[in-house]
């Protein structure tokens, strides 16, 4: 059972948290967006940028080994890792260069009223919740 200690967050807390979580919850959206744009099937020229996507997971497979060169693992955990992180570079970029693909053709000349609409109410709430956070932690308290 979870205690609950609280407490309030200060502003530099607060501060230091909000790009983390909305660069978090960006990336969540462009990856659903990505996906979503596979379902439907409206991702045109695609065969065309997969070499890309698979150069961005070879940096990243590279990169990894290069940070984790001087890693007290084992040399098989290192080699794993960097296989993972290679991977996730490739679908993580291809997704969410999908996302933002399929955004520009067919999503934003159809909605972009609707979206700018919901990005000034979203930026209104998050004020309104960093400068109130009390009032947030009172409505997210457990019954």
């Amino acid at each position: 059972m979870a205690i609950s200690r609280n407490e309030s967050l200060g502003r530099e807390e607060l501060a230091k948290r909000a790009p983390v979580i909305g660069g978090g919850l960006v990336v969540a959206a462009a990856l659903l967006v990505g996906a979503a744009s596979f379902i439907d099937g409206a991702n045109a020229g695609f065969g065309d940028r997969v070499p890309v996507y698979f150069l961005t997971g070879a940096v990243g497979f590279i990169g990894a080994l290069l940070y984790m060169r001087t890693s007290p693992q084992e040399g098989t955990a290192v080699l794993r890792r960097a296989t993972a992180v290679g991977c996730v570079s490739v679908v993580g970029v291809g997704l969410g260069t999908e996302a933002v693909i399929y955004g520009l053709i067919y999503v934003v000349p159809a909605l972009s009223l609707y979206l700018t609409s919901a990005v000034i109410v979203a930026c209104g709430l998050l004020y309104w919740s960093i400068r109130n956070w009390r009032a947030v932690n009172d409505l997210t308290r457990p019954w």
